[in-house]
């Protein structure tokens, strides 16, 4: 059995990037003028910080792993994602914004 301590760091990373991620959502979404909330534009500041957040938690845990997994993270935007960002807005630009983009899927099982 796991010890719980051992893993409450990895728990903490995870849970900072994932608002910084939650976070990142509505700050695009605000830049493209559909925000839910009229305060969205200032979660600008919240995503680097619950990002450098995660980072100091795993830096100060020295969990390699997270370090790698950033690494890796950091490739597939760079190779697969932000290349396709163009043509993702052109489709949320469009009429058919609501249907599912078609690279998605395509992007989740690589993403995997």
């Amino acid at each position: 059995m796991v010890d719980a301590r051992s893993v409450w760091p990895v728990f903490l990373a995870f849970c900072a990037f994932r608002n910084a991620s939650i976070l990142q959502g509505v700050y695009r979404r605000a830049l493209n003028g559909n925000a839910a909330s009229e305060n969205a534009l200032d979660t600008e500041n919240l995503v680097k910080l619950f990002a450098d957040l995660g980072m100091r938690i795993a830096d100060e845990a020295r969990i390699d792993e997270a370090q790698l997994t950033l690494k890796k993270v950091e490739a597939f935007m760079a190779e697969e994602v932000y290349p396709m960002e163009e043509s993702f807005f052109a489709h949320a630009s469009s009429d058919q914004r609501w249907e599912v983009w078609p690279p998605m899927e395509e992007l989740k099982e690589k993403a995997k």
